[in-house]
């Protein structure tokens, strides 16, 4: 018997992100605010079944890996492993919106898809937070999405108060990919203290709802890093209630807090054939619940 299911995967920016220490594993603890917004990839799985376990992926971007590296299906064959599958044929076929490499954690969302997808094909009663973190740092936010606090690697999950409505307009150079793993690697040689006043600062804007402060007090240390003064630049003139990098960059966000004044940011921002930008919009808990 055939089952099909598609769902939507979508990209997060961190409106905090804060290094806090370094661990003996090579692995950092961090202080985020992540947010989930409406740039999608779309992801669609068929099960079948088969003699024994085949795992297929396919992807419409050519530089994508469909192979055993890439997360979508390292979360597909964890699954199985875990769940003891084994006479099924699974296809799975994305669509690619995200850009790579960006830090819109395009490869967390598509493997926490598919753990979500494979879960409900094969009604298990997997916990998949605790799968997710051994496939990605931020697979366990982009589980449940919305807006939550990350501590611990990203995988200790908090409920934050709502980011209130705006809009938000990511920008992405064209010739600019960045590795998490380099990024981090130059953090390791730098000498860059954490910015924990900074993060007690934005939370109590959270609360209080308070858009501006919020994007006020917005913070990334790979910002001390990764220069990205460049494409920040381009949101001048245009009103842009704050702007960041996101991750480990190097995508650039403007919030906005008038419809008019994103869209004709938006629109001038498109002239610029360099650059890839994107109009979105902030998204609510779209996944399981949260994990606590």
């Amino acid at each position: 018997m055939e089952r099909k299911i598609t769902i939507h995967a979508p990209a997060k920016i961190n409106l905090f992100l804060d290094i806090t220490e370094r661990l003996e594993n090579g692995f950092h603890n961090i202080n985020s605010i992540m947010q989930t917004v409406d740039l999608y990839d779309t992801i669609t799985i068929t099960a079948a079944d088969n003699d024994g376990l085949k795992i297929n992926l396919t992807c419409d971007n050519e530089k994508i890996s469909c192979g055993k590296d890439n997360l979508a299906y390292i979360a597909a064959e964890m699954f199985c492993n875990v769940n003891k599958i084994t006479g099924q044929l699974i296809n799975i076929d994305i669509i690619k919106r995200i850009p790579l490499s960006a830090g819109l954690a395009g490869g967390s969302t598509d493997a926490a898809a598919v753990l979500i997808m494979l879960n409900k094909i094969f009604d298990t009663n997997l916990d998949l937070f605790r799968l997710g973190v051994n496939i990605g740092a931020d697979v366990p936010f982009c589980l449940t999405g919305g807006t939550a606090i990350a501590k611990g690697i990203g995988e200790k999950l908090k409920i934050c108060p709502a980011f209130p409505h705006c809009y938000i307009i990511i920008l992405i150079d064209n010739n600019q990919e960045i590795s998490t793993k380099w990024a981090y690697e130059r953090y390791d040689e730098s000498n860059i203290g954490s910015n924990l006043i900074g993060f007690d600062k934005i939370l109590k804007e959270f609360k209080k709802q308070n858009l501006q402060k919020i994007c006020g007090n917005m913070y990334n240390v790979f910002e001390k890093i990764i220069i990205p003064d460049k494409l920040k630049d381009k949101f001048d003139n245009f009103g842009a209630l704050g702007r960041l990098m996101s991750g480990s960059g190097p995508a650039i966000f403007g919030i906005f807090d008038d419809k008019e004044k994103a869209q004709y940011a938006y629109d001038q921002l498109k002239i610029d054939d360099t650059i890839k930008v994107f109009l979105c919009e902030p998204v609510s808990r779209h996944g399981i619940p949260l994990h606590i």
